[in-house]
């Protein structure tokens, strides 16, 4: 079993921000299910089904690929800003328990809890870390989902979606990011009404959500963020669905730090630019499972940023990002 310890991305790359085993990956909660709905995207899927059913009838497509999945999610981006050496690429795998719900529209509604994260740099000049208090603050992501017709190789393409961590931003996908002087005190939690302004997020007392630079340098960062990205895949059956990641954004904003050394400011990170390097993976998983059963489903290696790769393990990576050409 995967044991808890800490470690991550400095920068979001893409949805990359969690907890991991200093060089390897961590766990987070177990999954709940979250049957909030505050989404007001109004881009919806085909609806297949004609009838007047409420979305789980037989002739309904999301009927079955509704249920409990595990996820690996997969990108690699160049991240820029990084006091001194400037820009570099950086591997970031993902894993998820899902939950996707029928939404009664020939759609489906999924909600992503984060399990675990492996860092891949290119250079092991610096290794982001991040407490273990950061994962277990990350709410979980919601996405929406128009399926095709629900015979082999249908479609499975989400709407993009984007989150912010440690700032209360009305409109996540647009509202800029909250600079030092929007409430670097760190008193605010984020629960509050929407402001614009930084909060704790992580309740350490710091603004935003604190991670760590070690390596060249040793200092603690506190800052805020927001990623946005697209699932666009098929569900090769009722039990596997695969695909790319699309529409990647991820940026930060230093709201403060242990060392000057760290005062970055405003960050972005830009995805690599082979479409292979940014996909996923998901398999169904019993209707009771937790993130350990999706962590089961890798042979990476608990103490170091290595995956077996074994192909009989279906949320192993495919291999190291920056090792293989693009296809």
């Amino acid at each position: 079993m995967i044991r808890q310890c800490a470690s991550t991305i400095l920068l979001l790359a893409a949805a990359a921000i969690v907890a991991g085993c200093d060089d390897g990956i961590q766990a987070g909660s177990p999954w709940q299910p979250d049957t909030g709905d505050d989404d007001d995207d109004t881009g919806s899927a085909p609806d297949s089904d004609s009838d007047s059913d409420t979305g789980t009838a037989p002739d309904d497509p999301t009927a079955s690929l509704a249920g409990t999945w595990g996820m690996l999610l997969d990108v690699s981006v160049l991240q820029g800003g990084l006091p001194i050496l400037g820009s570099s690429p950086v591997e970031s795998r993902n894993w998820y328990l899902v939950e996707a719900t029928p939404d009664g529209d020939g759609g489906l509604v999924t909600s992503e809890r984060l399990c675990a994260v492996q860092l891949i740099p290119e250079t092991w000049v610096n290794h982001p870390v991040v407490p273990p208090a950061f994962v277990e603050h990350v709410a979980p992501l919601e996405r929406r989902i128009g399926v095709g017709d629900g015979s082999h190789d249908t479609a499975w393409v989400s709407d993009r979606v984007c989150e912010v961590r440690g700032a209360r931003l009305c409109d996540p996908a647009v509202d800029p990011l909250p600079g030092p002087d929007q409430g670097a005190d760190g008193a605010a939690g984020c629960d509050e009404p929407c402001d614009g302004a930084a909060c704790d997020q992580d309740e350490d007392g710091m603004p935003g959500m604190t991670t760590w630079l070690t390596g060249f340098y040793n200092c603690a960062v506190h800052a805020t963020h927001r990623w946005c990205s697209r699932l666009e895949g098929v569900a090769k059956d009722e039990d596997a669905i695969s695909g790319l990641v699309t529409g990647l954004a991820s940026e930060q904003v230093v709201l403060g730090s242990s060392s000057t050394f760290c005062q970055t400011g405003s960050t972005v990170a830009v995805p690599d630019p082979c479409a292979a390097r940014q996909y996923f993976e998901m398999v169904r998983l019993p209707e009771n499972a937790a993130c350990e059963d999706v962590l089961a489903l890798t042979g990476c290696d608990e103490d170091a940023a290595a995956c077996a790769a074994d192909p009989a393990l279906p949320l192993d990576p495919r291999g190291d990002a920056f090792d293989e050409p693009c296809p």
